[in-house]
């Protein structure tokens, strides 16, 4: 199953046309938000990935790679570490900082950043080639204030105007080149955007004990489906839940015209959910909920 597939399924199940610069988005856009939430339900070998970093003295937050939608397990020298839900970790280590092996570990938020500055500072934003009418935002904590700015981007560093202490989101606009954003005099880069990329999700986890040393963590996780943009690019799903695909994908799309077909193909979408769910071997505790969206501006991506 290749993107040109879903194309032209889409374009003979609803009015949208792929030749239209809107509509291709707005398929494009359901297409992932249908593919994350199917790549959580329907795990495959292929998917699960393996990754590390290491600890620092006296830190006991750490981002994981760009493309983990769901950590399965963390481990450090081959011994598994515990995982925990944050208020149970809140809970349970509120007030105890034990230096140490870390043994348990906590998704604990998402962010728009992959690094934040080492102590209050501006960013530094740079892309790699010439930009003509292109921004950065930045939102972030600055002074102890929520703080919100625009940055213009070309190939000559730009300076923003406030210091930030904490960094909450980095974005863009597409843009020629690579932008990067670094803070603390280019001692730490916060994030790096290629060309088509606007927002980058990075998961965060907690670490307890606090390591006292640096540590190697390995985890496994499940990854976030790649993006789709040209007609040639396979859809990172079994081709035998291609029909359960295509009918959400409808769904979907159905529902944001406001089509009264739109609920015929909920029921059948979740008719055919519900029956992979139960006959598939691979499938985990997970549950899916879909939400069928009546407006594009209505999705979360």
């Amino acid at each position: 199953m290749i993107l040109a597939d879903f194309f032209t399924k889409m374009k003979y199940s609803t009015s949208y046309d792929d030749s239209i610069t809107e509509d291709r988005n707005k398929m494009l856009s359901v297409a992932k938000l249908v593919l994350q939430s199917l790549a959580l339900v329907f795990p495959i070998e292929g998917e699960l990935r393996t990754s590390n970093f290491d600890t620092v003295d006296e830190q006991s937050t750490y981002s994981v790679n760009a493309d983990v939608q769901q950590i399965d397990s963390m481990s450090y020298d081959k011994t598994p570490l515990d995982c925990m839900s944050r208020p149970r970790y809140e809970r349970q280590y509120s007030t105890s900082i034990t230096p140490g092996v870390p043994t348990t570990y906590a998704v604990w938020s998402l962010k728009q950043v992959q690094n934040q500055p080492s102590a209050s500072s501006v960013l530094s934003i740079v892309s790699t080639s010439a930009e003509t009418s292109k921004y950065v935002a930045i939102k972030g904590i600055s002074g102890g204030v929520f703080t919100t700015e625009r940055v213009a981007v070309t190939n000559v560093a730009a300076t923003s105007t406030n210091a930030y202490t904490t960094i909450l989101a980095i974005s863009k606009e597409s843009t020629t080149g690579t932008v990067t954003v670094t803070s603390n005099t280019a001692a730490i880069t916060n994030i790096s955007l290629a060309p088509t990329e606007t927002v980058v999700d990075y998961i965060f986890v907690k670490l307890y004990n606090v390591p006292d040393d640096a540590y190697q963590i390995d985890y496994s996780y499940r990854a976030k489906p790649w993006a789709l943009t040209n007609d040639e690019d396979p859809i990172m799903l079994p081709e035998k839940y291609s029909p359960l695909f295509y009918e959400m994908c409808i769904a979907q799309l159905l529902t944001m015209q406001g089509d009264p077909e739109a609920n015929k193909f909920i029921l059948l979408a979740e008719d055919k959910l519900n029956n992979s769910i139960n006959g598939n071997i691979l499938s985990t505790e997970n549950t899916l909920e879909m939400t069928w969206e009546k407006d594009a501006s209505d999705l979360h991506l």
